[in-house]
C-alpha cells in the first residue's frame, strides 16, 4: 500500500489534475486536449475526473451571439482563451 495522501473530491482537487499532466498533441488548434495522469502522487490532486467536451464555432458573423456563446463557454471556468 502506498504512503500517498489522497486528496478530498474536491472541485479544484479534481481541476489540479491538469496543472500536473502534460498537454497532448492534437490535430488542430482549436482543441485544448491533455494526457491526465492518473498515476500522480502531486499532493492534492484528485485523479479521478469527468471530462466534458463543449463544441463551438470559432467564430460568429453576429458580435452578440459570439459574446453570448463565449460567456456561456468560459464563464464558469478558469480557462479564458
Amino acid at each position: 500500500m502506498s504512503d500517498v495522501a489522497v486528496a478530498q473530491p474536491t472541485p479544484e482537487a479534481a481541476a489540479k489534475i491538469l496543472e500536473v499532466s502534460p498537454q497532448a498533441k492534437s490535430d488542430s488548434d482549436n482543441e485544448l486536449v491533455f494526457d491526465l495522469d492518473y498515476t500522480t502522487e502531486e499532493a492534492g490532486v484528485y485523479p479521478i475526473v469527468l471530462s466534458s467536451y463543449l463544441i463551438a464555432c470559432p467564430s460568429y458573423s453576429d458580435k452578440t451571439e459570439g459574446d453570448l456563446v463565449k460567456a456561456w463557454s468560459f464563464g464558469g471556468t478558469s480557462y479564458n482563451p
